[in-house]
């Protein structure tokens, strides 16, 4: 009986003879499928001269698992010699699966030698050949790696490549855990950066009132400092300001100070981060001489002179270094890696 069993088609010696070429329907061929799903299944027979016939086969269910019966016909036979075989599926969902490769042996009849004569190969010589074509489907055939998936050679690169099927023992962890070698699913991973990541991060974090939940744009920063500072308006190119000095506009548009009476809208994170080089760095003593609405930097914080004080944008608790940003994107890079 010929078996297909995770994806690999056996032929047993007793069963590759077929028939001669141009035989028809003097028999048949049984493959019993023992982990098959439901589906249409089809035979596919290419020759040496690369020509390829597709073969619907009957279908029937056995306590044994799915049998697949081959009724022989002339069309099948066209050619002699040794012919590849492969089973193709396709199930309800259009899902196509293919076996491993194997093959059958069609000997040439009188009739379609031609003439009279009988093309004869001599043993030695159809050994050799049978040995170059059974290398060449076990050189191809797939194989299941050590991380428990299925390898699959590709013609083009020479070389295997890892499928996306995982063999049914395979183990796929639902959780993280700190010593598992497994696989892990996207859902446990998504679920670890959804809760379990971002309960890490300090969700009070304010800066100019605004809560951080993954950032603030340079012009909502702008407008939450306005509401604070009470700055005052200028007119672009004529009010002198001091360097990083906010401001508004007549028209109520958000300004920095760039140098003496140029004064910059600001609208994109560029331009924020451009001008916060102007603001000074300053120690605690020297905040009572800054110019209201000027933006400084005292012992690595930054903060906003006001009328009577000045505000922090962020208190350095609060704030995740560079450092730990940096390792909390290794551990979800290092997760992701994992499937």
């Amino acid at each position: 009986m010929i078996t297909i069993q995770s994806g690999k088609l056996n032929i047993p010696e007793e069963e590759r003879f077929v028939g001669f070429a141009g035989d028809n329907l003097t028999d048949s061929k049984q493959f019993l499928c023992l982990d098959a799903g439901a589906g249409s299944f089809t035979l596919c027979l290419r020759f040496d001269d690369d020509s390829v016939r597709v073969i619907p086969l009957e279908k029937s269910d056995t306590d044994d698992g799915v049998l697949l019966t081959w009724r022989i016909r002339s069309s099948h036979l066209v050619k002699s010699g040794i012919v590849m075989a492969q089973l193709k599926s396709v199930d309800s969902e259009g899902v196509i699966r293919h076996t491993s490769c194997d093959y059958f042996l069609i000997a040439n009849s009188a009739e379609s030698a031609g003439a009279g004569e009988v093309d004869y190969v001599a043993r030695e010589e159809f050994e050799e050949r049978m040995a170059a074509f059974l290398g060449e489907i076990r050189d191809s055939a797939p194989y299941i790696g050590d991380d428990g998936y299925w390898y699959v050679y590709d013609v083009e690169s020479d070389s295997y490549v890892r499928s996306v099927k995982a063999t049914a023992d395979i183990v796929i962890d639902e959780l993280l855990t700190d010593g598992s070698t497994n696989p892990v699913e996207n859902r446990a991973i998504k679920n670890y950066v959804d809760t379990g990541l971002s309960a890490k991060v300090n969700r009070s974090t304010l800066i100019a009132g605004n809560r951080i939940d993954g950032g603030i744009s340079a012009a909502s920063l702008a407008e939450s400092l306005l509401g604070h500072i009470n700055p005052r308006q200028v007119i672009p190119d004529t009010t002198v300001g001091s360097g990083g000095q906010y401001g508004k506009t007549s028209s109520g548009d958000p300004v920095m100070c760039m140098l003496g009476s140029t004064w910059v809208k600001l609208a994109t994170e560029n331009d924020l981060t451009e001008l916060m080089a102007l603001a000074p760095d300053v120690n605690s003593s020297q905040i009572a001489s800054l110019t209201t609405g000027q933006v400084f930097i005292c012992q690595g914080c930054v903060a906003v002179k006001t009328d009577n004080g000045y505000i922090e944008f962020a208190k350095r608790n609060d704030v995740y270094s560079k450092s730990e940003i940096d390792a909390m994107i290794g551990d979800i890079e290092s997760l992701l890696s994992e499937v």
